[in-house]
C-alpha cells in the first residue's frame, strides 16, 4: 500500500493492514447502503430477499460487519439485483480523469456547435426567401 501513514505517528504492520481492512468494509457498506437506496429497499426487505433475519442484514451493514465473505457479499449482491466490482482507487482515478477529459471535449464540441460563429450548422426559418406566402407544418 502506498498510502502516507505519517499522519497517523508509529504505526506498525498490522495496524496498517487493520486500517486498511477497516476502510475497504466501510466502502463496501457505503456501496451496499447505495445500492439498497437506489432500489428502495429496507433492510427487511433485503433480509427477505437473502433468506436471514433482518438482525443479520444490520449486522453486515454495521461498524462491527467487517468480515463480510465474498460468498455473503454476492447473496448481498444477488438479493440486490446489482453487480459490484472491486476497484483499486488508482484505476478508479484514472478513469475519472480520463471521464473529464471526455467530458471537456463534448462540451468543446458544444461551445461550437451553438457559438453562431463558429457553428457549421445554420439555422433557418422554414420560410425564408422561397415561399414566404406558404407556412411550413
Amino acid at each position: 500500500m502506498n498510502a502516507d501513514w505519517d499522519f497517523l505517528g508509529a504505526v506498525d504492520e498490522a495496524e496498517r493492514i487493520d486500517l486498511v481492512a477497516g476502510g475497504l468494509a466501510v466502502s463496501v457498506q457505503i456501496a451496499l447502503q447505495k445500492a439498497m437506496m437506489r432500489g428502495g429497499l429496507t433492510q427487511k426487505e433485503l433480509a427477505e430477499r437473502m433468506g436471514v433475519s433482518t438482525a443479520r442484514v444490520s449486522q453486515y451493514l454495521s461498524a462491527h460487519g467487517r468480515n463480510l465473505t465474498l460468498q455473503v457479499l454476492g447473496r448481498i449482491a444477488h438479493a440486490l439485483g446489482e453487480d459490484f466490482e472491486f476497484v483499486a482507487l488508482h484505476d478508479l482515478r484514472d478513469l475519472k480523469a480520463r471521464a473529464k477529459g471526455k467530458d471537456r471535449q463534448v462540451l468543446q464540441h458544444l461551445a461550437v456547435a451553438y457559438d453562431n460563429d463558429r457553428s457549421p450548422w445554420t439555422d433557418l426559418t422554414a420560410n425564408i426567401n422561397k415561399f414566404p406566402e406558404k407556412i411550413a407544418a
